[in-house]
């Protein structure tokens, strides 16, 4: 009968070690899987910095949005580039957008993340000096609002993946 309860135990034990060493096993497969993911080389650099601005224009008002998008947004586009900040601009409309998606895009390429986070007084002086003042600047931009509502945006980093 000892030897029952001995065996027993002996197998309790075993089993607690067994159990004890599969746990540091599995512990170490679980820190090598980690380690050994962290050790691949790295493929990319950060790229360029896209903006895409979306807008539903209201019904017969496309024309009007675009004649103020070439005469006060465009010049600004424009200047940017000139700076090196901006590499490309463009606006693009969804060919077949579902209800209540925007109906107009403004796509915007940075040269990098720094181009885009432009100081806001660099944006006031641009107004200041393209609009005649701030309140200018101001109505202009409720003017806008009566042909077009802002959407949202998205901004984007590229990846330049190597080989």
């Amino acid at each position: 009968m000892w030897t029952a309860n001995l065996h027993r135990l002996w197998g309790v034990c075993h089993a607690q070690f067994i159990g004890f060493d599969c746990g540091f096993a599995a512990l170490g497969c679980l820190s090598v899987t980690t380690a050994s993911a962290q050790w691949a080389p790295r493929n990319y650099e950060r790229g360029t910095v896209t903006l895409v601005q979306q807008y539903d224009v209201k019904p017969g008002q496309l024309n009007a949005f675009l004649q103020d998008w070439a005469a006060d947004v465009r010049p600004f586009l424009e200047a940017g580039k000139s700076e090196g900040r901006i590499l490309n601009y463009g606006v693009e409309q969804p060919i077949d957008p579902r209800p209540g998606e925007p109906n107009l895009a403004l796509v915007i390429v940075f040269r990098d993340l720094a181009a885009y986070d432009k100081p806001l007084a660099g944006f006031e002086k641009y107004n200041a000096a393209h609009y005649g003042s701030l309140a200018r600047a101001r109505d202009a931009g409720l003017k806008r609002e009566s042909e077009a509502s802002y959407k949202g945006s998205l901004l984007m980093r590229s990846l330049e993946v190597g080989k």
